[in-house]
């Protein structure tokens, strides 16, 4: 992916960075195809459970999250509150169940229409809507790229490489992690944007054993997000290092 770079234009800029997003949101659904590809067809078309995601869950699962974040941003585009919406496990819950059913190319089908329909939507931002930390409150301070980023490619992707992990693809899931990490800095500098990407990678490093790469990553992004240090505590991905002194010290080292 190209880097965004600043012209002085505004308008010029605004229109760089929305397409070089919404091209980052495709590229990863391309992933997520791609991640489908490199099953055998017994795997692609699996059926899962609830605590066990088959493949077509995982895009299930993301394609809930990209339409959710579209909901969110037509919300506020019209000035209007976004709801409040359930708990994040009983809506994980309930969209499982929905497509639990649903034939594999039906919900990749569905899943290339919301990635449509997020793009189409992006358009109607500028980088000032993006990129201002108090532009939105409902935000609480986080720039909305950071919310648009998470739901179109950062959550995504650690379900794609977790899933290669699992498949016994553990240096792909770790590359395919640190290249959203790189894209996600051409895009933004913001600290509490990249941590998201810096502790996924650690996740990645920590599952791929490769101890040794995880902490720089963990203590980067427990600086600028001091809440994943109590998410970290209940992440399963971190279970191959929990009880590494170096983990230990990280996370009772007082944060700002």
């Amino acid at each position: 992916m190209r880097t965004t770079r600043k012209p002085k234009n505004p308008v010029e800029y605004s229109d760089v960075l929305v397409r070089n997003l919404a091209g980052l949101i495709r590229h990863t659904f391309k992933q997520e195809r791609d991640y489908l590809e490199h099953l055998s067809v017994t795997e692609r078309h699996s059926d899962g459970t609830f605590e066990k995601w088959a493949p077509k869950d995982i895009i299930a699962h993301n394609m809930y999250w990209r339409r959710r974040c579209n909901e969110t941003l037509a919300y506020t585009l019209r000035g209007i509150p976004a709801p409040q919406y359930a708990d994040y496990h009983q809506m994980n819950a309930e969209n499982y169940a929905q497509y639990q059913n649903t034939p594999l190319l039906t919900i990749v089908k569905e899943a290339e229409q919301t990635v449509i329909a997020l793009s189409d939507n992006l358009a109607r931002f500028t980088a000032e809507d993006l990129l201002t930390s108090d532009k939105y409150p409902w935000q609480k301070g986080h720039p909305l790229i950071g919310y648009v980023l998470s739901n179109g490619a950062i959550h995504p992707i650690t379900h794609i490489a977790s899933s290669y992990i699992a498949y016994g693809m553990g240096q792909y899931a770790v590359y395919i992690q640190w290249r959203l990490l790189d894209a996600v800095l051409r895009l933004t500098d913001a600290p509490d944007v990249v941590a998201l990407c810096q502790y996924d990678l650690a996740c990645m490093y920590a599952n791929s054993n490769m101890p040794a790469k995880v902490f720089p990553l963990l203590e980067a992004a427990f600086v600028a997000r001091p809440e994943l240090v109590a998410w970290s505590q209940e992440d399963a991905d971190l279970d191959p290092i929990r009880a590494d002194e170096r983990y230990l010290n990280l996370i009772q080292k007082p944060q700002a």
